[in-house]
């Protein structure tokens, strides 16, 4: 999870960019994603992009 936090910055990021970037299976990052969003620290915008908080 951690990971997958650090990459993600204030500048939104596809998932593709995400799941390219990490070398992680798509199911495994969205996954994370999914338990960063009920956290609250990462945001999911429109067209599958994320960016924190």
């Amino acid at each position: 999870m951690a990971q997958v936090l650090a990459t993600i910055t204030d500048e939104p990021i596809s998932l593709d960019g995400l799941v390219q970037q990490l070398a992680q299976p798509t199911g495994e990052v969205l996954a994370t994603l999914v338990q960063l969003e009920l956290l609250g620290l990462v945001t999911q915008l429109p067209g599958m992009r994320y960016q924190r908080g």
